[in-house]
Parts: structure tokens; sequence; C-alpha cells
């Protein structure tokens, strides 16, 4: 579950997440477009796989948290430098996943903004 990486945004810093999100998009790659086997992926990124279990599978199983690790790389990297509140992280962090995984909350977002332009 998705979730389960926002739940553990605290335990990481950004450069592990910065590393995650590296791995994230050469594993789904290797998925993706190599149709490497999950077999293969698991013993080629092993380090990757030992030392972020929970991550590793989440990788396995969602094509975008490449993106969801980006974002939270970014984010932990503002709280790192004092640019943001843990709670504003929360929120950006929400928002993002928000217009990723839930398809009525794009849909709303797009009822907005054709809303602005047509003014």
């Amino acid at each position: 579950n998705i979730f389960i990486l926002i739940n553990n945004m605290d335990k990481l810093n950004s450069q592990n997440f910065a590393e995650l999100s590296i791995a994230a998009r050469a594993i789904r790659e290797d998925m993706d477009k190599n149709r490497v086997p999950p077999d293969v992926i698991g013993k080629k990124y092993k380090r990757i796989a030992d030392t972020y279990p929970t991550y590793f599978d989440m990788i396995l199983k969602d094509p975008n948290c490449g993106d969801v690790l980006t974002v939270m790389a970014n984010l932990v990297y503002k709280r790192e430098q004092g640019e943001i509140t843990k709670e504003r992280a929360d929120v950006e962090l929400g928002e993002f996943m928000a217009q990723k995984y839930i398809p009525q909350y794009r849909d709303h977002l797009k009822r907005g903004q054709d809303r602005l332009a047509r003014g």
C-alpha cells in the first residue's frame, strides 16, 4: 500500500529518498520496458531490497512509486533545510497523492481550472 510510504516519511532522510527514487526509476524501466522478471530484479537490486524492503515491495507493485519517492525526497529535503514544516510537507504530499491516485480529484481540479479559464 502506497500509504505505508507516507507513514515512513520521517524515518529516512532526503538522500535515502533520492536513492530510492533513482532506484525506482531503474527498477521500473527494467520491469516495464525490458521485461526483466521480478526474481532477477530482486537479485540485481539486492542492496535496495535488503536496505529498504517495504519501499522495494512498493516499487515492484506501483509504477508511480518513482514519482512519489521523488516528491518525498524533495519534501524531506525542504524540511531538513527548514524551508517547510512537517505539517506543510504532509499537506503537499497528500495533495500530490490525491492528484496521482484519485481520478475524481483530478476531475474536480480540471473543472475548477476550466471555470477559471472561462472567467
